[in-house]
């Protein structure tokens, strides 16, 4: 599973999310038709991260999110509620053939206009750190308090 899928999964499970903008999140660019409240997400950076050993088996991703609504206050509170959802996550993401997510933190917000849709838009850029359960080198185990833990067997 990539990324994106997961995120989408779990914002769609997300009541915070679901209430507001329903199963109404596009890939790149939100359609012109598209009912608002609604949303677009983008991966706009991924890089891999290295420790002294190689590759530290650990990914990051910055999510950019384009929030579209018919008023300002409607796009606004979409993209807090997008940014909480997503802000100090831990934990498996997209269910049980997910990503484990390490950490989730909101980077940067900013607001604009759709002067030809006549849109009130918010952008959050969310950065996610995340490791597959496909990473070479580690499995995927639950330990005796139910946490799930990555053991490398490498």
């Amino acid at each position: 599973m990539n990324i994106e899928t997961a995120i989408v999964a779990y914002l769609n499970a997300h009541p915070e999310i679901s209430d507001r903008a329903g199963r109404r999140g596009y890939p790149m660019t939100i359609p012109q038709t598209a009912e608002r409240p609604c949303y677009a997400y983008q991966a706009i950076s991924q890089t891999e991260i290295m420790d002294h050993d190689g590759l530290a088996k650990l990914r990051t991703v910055r999510v950019q999110f384009t929030c579209q609504a018919a008023s300002y206050l409607q796009a606004k509170e979409l993209a807090k509620a997008l940014g909480d959802a997503l802000r100090g996550y831990k934990g498996m993401m997209g269910g049980g053939d997910g990503l484990y997510v390490e950490s989730g933190e909101v980077l940067n917000e900013f607001d604009g206009w759709g002067a030809i849709s006549g849109v009130y838009t918010t952008r959050v850029d969310v950065g996610l750190m995340y490791r597959s359960q496909d990473t070479p080198g580690w499995i995927l185990l639950e330990d005796q308090d139910g946490f799930l833990l990555f053991e490398d067997i490498v």
